[in-house]
């Protein structure tokens, strides 16, 4: 297969990945590649057969955000070990000879915690993400500096780890509602989570902002449309999407033997509505 770029995304469902594939459509498109995109869904497992499979029509590069269950990443420095460029772009490795394109997941998680905080919240929690995860560690600790940072104590019974899913927001939800001090303010590791966490809060007979203030973060469309809209972290997913087809273009005409690995970090925006 000639001028095709294989893209493998965790799930096609979600808008963030909708938007992004469109910047990497779009500058594919540019430079006269054709996009093969597929998912893991999830799956590590997964994710090592979509690659295998695209590698196997030889595809020019891979684009790659990886699954919420990846650690190894074994099977992407064998990617590398036979030239095939390859960029990470969302969800990424950080010790591989490889470029990546990321936004500001520690400065977006503190500008959404710092606005809690100066909301007037004093217990807030964070519903956090996979912990061996780059990004999602990036958040929480981007929780952690503006905690610090406005003189409030840390909490680990304010803090639930789980997936990144509406599922892990409602038994992340219900964990911390179950507890003596329940929180009056929460901050989710993406809006997937923040909206189950919304539903539980409902469940439990509680009111968004009043009785617990709640904040996502990657401002997915759903987010604007539900009751009340939602506060989040918007991340500028087309851009994210056409840097990576970018560079890896770039990577594929330079050859791999002179590609010198780049990283592209991103700004994300705080977006204020009822839910905070």
């Amino acid at each position: 297969m000639q001028k095709c770029i294989g893209v493998v995304v965790p799930e096609l469902k979600h808008a963030f990945f909708a938007a992004v594939l469109d910047g990497i459509q779009n500058a594919a498109s540019e430079a006269g590649y054709f996009v093969c995109v597929s998912q893991s869904r999830e799956d590590v497992l997964r994710e090592k057969q979509e690659i295998a499979s695209l590698l196997s029509f030889g595809v020019s590069g891979l684009l790659v955000s990886i699954a919420q269950n990846t650690k190894d990443p074994d099977h992407f420095q064998q990617v590398l070990d036979k030239s095939v460029p390859l960029v990470f772009f969302d969800r990424v490795f950080h010790d591989l000879n490889a470029s990546r394109v990321v936004v500001d997941d520690h400065d977006g998680a503190y500008k959404a915690t710092e606005h809690l905080i100066l909301s007037g919240y004093k217990k807030i929690a964070h519903i956090a993400g996979p912990q061996y995860n780059i990004n999602m560690k990036r958040r929480f600790e981007g929780y952690k500096a503006a905690l610090a940072a406005y003189d409030m104590p840390f909490r680990q019974d304010l803090i639930v780890f789980g997936a990144l899913d509406e599922v892990s927001g409602t038994t992340g939800m219900q964990t911390l509602l179950g507890r003596p001090d329940r929180p009056d303010a929460v901050f989710a590791v993406n809006d997937p989570v923040a909206i189950g966490a919304l539903f539980q809060i409902r469940k439990a007979g509680l009111h968004i902002h009043d009785d617990v203030a709640l904040v996502g973060f990657s401002d997915n469309p759903v987010a604007a449309l539900i009751d009340p809209p939602l506060t989040t972290v918007a991340q500028p997913r087309y851009e994210i999407g056409k840097t990576a087809a970018e560079l890896l273009i770039s990577q594929i005409g330079q050859g791999q033997g002179t590609f010198t690995p780049v990283e592209k970090v991103l700004k994300t925006r705080l977006i204020i509505r009822q839910s905070s």
